[in-house]
């Protein structure tokens, strides 16, 4: 397929190609016929030069912003080889439109391109904003899983499935929005290495954000702490003075939404029992 459309989280791309876009596991679920806000034109060949002023984006991406309003992003791989960092990809944007150039040896594949044209930064740009996070959904609210890597996110998540028939959505990651003034997560076609990615989207029930333990406990934690908990999952630069701005709005959306609540946990029945008497027994 050389044209390709997706939309998630009330964003809608779509990318023009002269040349075949190869599919990505889990991207078909993502495929839409919606009219896109922003149409971005794949051209291979050689990449555009870096002119405007420099804002760090990323480790291995930057955003130069030109006067006239024009953006481009510059994305690159680590080569071994030369051990440095390599440009593959730049993405020249002005409004809704935008060309994105790939190097000859880049493949052309839905993520690749995804990830080309700083998927996150466009999210946060419409007030959304990317969550690391297991994300099931249970008598069609959203239950976030969140914390650090480790700590149990999919393993909640799959306890849920398994003793509650809940829906999980995906086990790695979210997109948090607000749609018709209600805090909502969406999935989207990126989710680590969970291998799960569900095309669908519901009102946030609470964020969970867990610890282990030998006995299952749910407690409040204060507003700011709340805060900071989302803030640390959601995907952003925190070098970008837009990005940062962003990304706290989201956070405060999330916590003024939703439940924030800290679970104290067990890997078994015992922690969804508890957590579900909190949530849906008051």
């Amino acid at each position: 397929m050389k044209n390709k459309t997706f939309s998630f989280a009330g964003l809608t791309l779509r990318f023009e190609s002269e040349n075949p876009i190869a599919d990505s596991p889990l991207f078909s679920a993502f495929l839409s016929e919606k009219e896109p806000e922003c149409t971005v034109k794949v051209q291979v060949g050689a990449l555009p030069e870096k002119r405007g002023e420099a804002e760090c984006t990323g480790k291995r991406s930057v955003l130069y912003l030109a006067e006239n309003g024009e953006q481009r992003l510059f994305s690159s791989y680590f080569n071994a080889r030369a051990n440095g960092l390599c440009d593959y990809a730049c993405f020249e944007r002005r409004g809704a439109e935008g060309i994105l150039y790939i190097t000859e040896n880049t493949e052309l594949r839905d993520a690749v391109l995804m990830n080309a044209v700083g998927l996150p930064r466009l999210l946060l740009e419409k007030g959304a904003g990317i969550l690391h996070s297991s994300f099931i959904v249970y008598k069609g609210e959203a239950l976030l899983f969140i914390g650090e890597s480790g700590v149990g996110k999919t393993t909640q998540a799959r306890l849920w499935e398994k003793h509650r028939a809940s829906l999980l959505v995906n086990g790695d990651r979210c997109v948090l929005t607000v749609q018709n003034g209600v805090l909502t997560a969406c999935g989207l076609p990126f989710c680590g290495s969970s291998e799960i990615a569900v095309n669908a989207c519901a009102p946030v029930r609470a964020f969970v954000s867990l610890s282990q333990a030998v006995k299952n406990t749910v407690t409040k934690p204060p507003m700011l702490a709340a805060y900071r908990a989302v803030l640390s999952c959601l995907t952003y630069e925190p070098r970008s003075v837009f990005e940062s701005r962003a990304a706290g709005e989201v956070a405060m959306n999330a916590v003024n939404g939703a439940r924030v609540v800290s679970l104290a946990c067990t890997p078994d029945e015992r922690a969804v029992r508890t957590l579900e008497e909190n949530l849906w027994q008051e």
